[in-house]
């Protein structure tokens, strides 16, 4: 892995992850970048370990909560740090969308660039908050659109992305 500063923020997330990298065909840097063609389904999530995805472009990182309770709000953060000598494009419209839920209520299914906690040349990062209205195990699922570009070419992503998380009845000494 790359030693930079922001990746190593990344790389001390908590809990659960899983990540899917699909790549789209390099374009020329500040030309029209169409919706990458290909994604991978997203794999059937770890609830209880950090994993990293590192591309040759980019690490990718989702950190979210193994149990949550009916009731309370809870968030998952993502992460991405470009790898030199790429950056993010500034200028694609990158969003991230998470598939709506049975049991879930969403805070955002949508968020635009403009809504990250950090979105710049260095990476990303978004947090997805929840508020599960329903005890279980629940899979939340989504897709973060985004392009990395370098000097000659500009490459537009989408990061499959899943994690789960059970759900408890909330408890009466917290409430």
């Amino acid at each position: 892995m790359t030693s930079r500063s922001t990746s190593s923020r990344w790389r001390s997330l908590g809990r659960a992850a899983l990540l899917a990298v699909a790549v789209g065909a390099p374009l020329a840097c500040g030309a029209d970048v169409p919706t990458p063609r290909a994604q991978r389904e997203a794999p059937a999530a770890l609830d209880d370990a950090v994993v990293e995805e590192e591309s040759e472009h980019y690490n990718f990182t989702l950190e979210s909560p193994k149990v949550a309770e009916v009731g309370r709000e809870s968030v998952a953060r993502l992460g991405l740090t470009t790898l030199d000598p790429w950056h993010m494009n500034l200028e694609f419209p990158a969003v991230l969308i998470v598939d709506e839920l049975d049991g879930v209520d969403l805070h955002s299914a949508r968020q635009s660039k403009e809504e990250a906690l950090h979105f710049a040349e260095d990476g990303a990062a978004f947090e997805i908050r929840f508020t599960p209205d329903a005890t279980g195990r629940h899979e939340v699922v989504g897709t973060l659109r985004f392009a990395v570009c370098q000097t000659d070419a500009c490459l537009p992503q989408a990061e499959r992305f899943a994690f789960v998380v059970d759900v408890e009845e909330r408890s009466r000494s917290r409430s």
